[in-house]
């Protein structure tokens, strides 16, 4: 396995982009959704995240995802399988925009860039 692999594997930043098992996942900022694509980058699966999403975190282990909604002030976890199915949602201060997880996956930090 090369440095690569492993590194993509354990993605859990903040990003527009991860690259999953069998693809990726985007966060396509003009149109609010979070894309699934296979590994060719065909879009295979879409879910509405809301007007001006921030970032992704993704765990693989879990293949689960977690979005910031800055319109509605939220988090959006998203199951990520064949399909890309909302799971759950959090609310959390004004306009969260970077999502991480920590190295064991076990907490969701949360950053907002909202000025109050």
């Amino acid at each position: 396995m090369s440095w690569r692999s492993r590194a993509s594997r354990r993605q859990r930043s903040s990003t527009r982009i991860v690259a999953t098992r069998t693809g990726t996942l985007v966060i396509d900022q003009d149109s609010g959704t979070l894309v699934r694509t296979d590994g060719d980058g065909v879009p295979i699966a879409r879910l509405s995240i809301g007007r001006d999403p921030g970032l992704l975190a993704f765990d693989p282990d879990r293949s689960v995802a977690f979005v910031a909604d800055r319109e509605r002030d939220r988090v959006v976890v998203v199951d990520v399988g064949d399909a890309v199915q909302l799971a759950t949602t959090f609310a959390l201060p004004p306009e969260p925009f970077g999502v991480a997880l920590t190295p064991d996956a076990s907490t969701l930090l949360v950053s907002t860039i909202a000025d109050h």
